[in-house]
């Protein structure tokens, strides 16, 4: 399945919600949360996302609320979301049928138009090769993402810039089943 199904459905959800106490407050996410602290003291674990395979389970603030939704068949998306601007992101998770890491260059085979800016290869969850960088979307702005495989399938975790490092910290509890 090509990257570009997973990034039209990850952002497809964030355009798309009309209720603005769900998914549609995510548009309004343009705070600086440099300050926030993400796992302070009472984190709580989302434990089970992802597919049959492609499971995962993550330590998440206790003030944010989860939403899945399907990406096709076999895929899901994970919008992990707070009530106050500026703080969340989300996960996308579908079957992927190629070996090996997510580089720029293999993201724009499927997204040529794709902004890749400062691509970086990371190891924020241990044991997994991922590539974080710095992009844009004309409906969200400016966005940070972290792409990686594991298993047979594709993760997009994706966030506002300013939200990044937070993004990065709850990533690093994420367990695979």
């Amino acid at each position: 399945m090509g990257l570009f199904l997973a990034s039209l459905g990850g952002f497809y959800f964030w355009h798309n919600d009309k209720d603005s106490s769900g998914l549609g407050g995510l548009l309004s996410w343009r705070g600086d949360s440099s300050n926030a602290k993400i796992l302070a003291g009472d984190a709580q674990t989302y434990d089970g996302g992802g597919t049959s395979d492609g499971s995962f389970s993550m330590k998440y603030p206790k003030d944010f609320t989860i939403q899945e939704f399907p990406i096709g068949e076999e895929g899901k998306k994970f919008v992990f979301e707070s009530k106050d601007p500026g703080r969340g992101m989300e996960i996308s998770v579908i079957p992927f049928d190629e070996s090996g890491s997510i580089t720029p260059e293999r993201i724009k085979q499927d997204l040529p138009d794709a902004v890749i800016n400062n691509p970086q290869n990371v190891s924020i969850i241990e044991g997994v090769s991922a590539l974080s960088f710095a992009s844009t979307d004309e409906y969200i702005g400016d966005t940070f993402e972290v792409w990686f495989l594991h298993n047979g399938y594709l993760y997009q975790a994706t966030t506002y810039r300013a939200f990044a490092s937070q993004m990065e910290e709850m990533l690093k509890t994420m367990k695979f089943k």
